[in-house]
């Protein structure tokens, strides 16, 4: 199937080209980040529920007085022409939505202004280097992931380290083939119906502000994580999405994240500039980019089951609908009833 290239649809925009924020932080890439791959996506008939599909339909405890209808979709943000077209119900969801829910809005990211802003936003006050904020481990990390995708520190140096992640994490799914205009939104985009109107669950600032308030050093370092691996991670990754395989996907994301991130830091001293709060534990960081903003979306579906009308359909990054105390979960202990959709 031909599509064509839309602006970028995720929130973090670009500085030049499209890119998005989201273990080599595989975890990330399917909340904040995009799925990529160097495979084509799989057959479903070679998968091992050819009947599964990343859409789930949610509905009230009790019957609503209004019309309304809400079914939740996992998306990844990047990928090829092979991903499509989806899965018939999918494309069915699409199709009849008179409203699709977003993290943000993907009009706003294709305002001119936006990328600028961005920018803007991830600039380091003058005088201060990217140096001056991490450790020497995270440094040499750093220089090495550099290195591999061929970017000068130069490039980086005036850059806040949230944006460094997005963008290191953006030229690689570029390097790997992958496009923001070939994601789940940009198609959601091309195929709903010119009458459906376009919500959001979060916002742009919402999220840059998040990224902002994070220990930064910590979500470096855990984006550089296996930068090297990325390619046979992220293929795996993408057929588990390709598949419906949600036990798959969430053995492939959540294993294992539990564990600390290490900080080499020197003690602090009172003239040491890098004297900043020991590195968030990999669970603290989790907590905050993922659970803290599941209950937010959740918070946002609930409120659009009790108080609107017509026919929904909620796109969110797949990472959002699994693991513990993910989307799902917290609409069902809300007394929602969500069932998994199939082919």
């Amino acid at each position: 199937m031909q599509m064509s290239k839309p602006a970028c649809p995720h929130p973090l925009g670009s500085l030049r080209r499209c890119h998005t924020p989201g273990r080599t932080a595989v975890l990330l890439l399917l909340c904040w980040l995009p799925l990529s791959g160097l495979l084509a996506a799989p057959a479903t008939g070679s998968c091992r529920d050819p009947a599964a599909t990343m859409l789930w339909r949610v509905d009230p405890p009790s019957p609503a007085e209004r019309p309304v209808s809400l079914q939740v979709l996992g998306s990844i943000h990047v990928g090829n022409a092979a991903l499509y077209p989806l899965a018939t119900p999918v494309e069915q969801a699409i199709a009849t939505a008179e409203t699709l829910v977003f993290e943000v809005d993907p009009t706003v990211l294709a305002a001119p202004a936006t990328a600028e802003h961005i920018r803007q936003r991830g600039l380091l006050p003058a005088g201060q280097a990217l140096g001056d904020l991490l450790a020497p481990g995270t440094e040499q990390q750093l220089q090495a992931a550099l290195d591999l995708l061929g970017l000068p520190l130069a490039a980086i140096t005036h850059l806040q380290p949230w944006l460094v992640t997005m963008l290191l994490t953006n030229l690689q799914v570029q390097q790997l083939g992958y496009s923001s205009a070939y994601g789940v939104e940009s198609y959601l985009l091309q195929r709903k119906a010119a009458t459906a109107t376009i919500g959001e669950l979060e916002g742009l600032e919402q999220q840059l502000a998040l990224l902002q308030s994070v220990d930064q050093e910590a979500l470096l370092r855990y984006s550089l994580e296996g930068l090297d691996q990325a390619a046979s991670q992220l293929e795996a990754l993408l057929a588990a999405w390709r598949c419906g395989d949600h036990a798959l996907l969430q053995e492939l994301l959540f294993e294992g994240v539990a564990s600390g991130v290490a900080d080499d830091r020197p003690a602090a001293g009172p003239s040491d500039a890098r004297s900043t709060p020991a590195a968030a534990p990999r669970e603290v960081l989790l907590s905050r980019l993922f659970t803290e903003r599941n209950r937010h979306m959740a918070d946002g579906i609930a409120r659009l089951l009790d108080t609107g009308d017509g026919d929904y359909l909620v796109t969110v990054g797949a990472g959002h609908l699994l693991g513990e105390q993910n989307v799902l979960q917290l609409l069902r202990e809300r007394g929602f009833a969500v069932t998994a959709v199939r082919r």
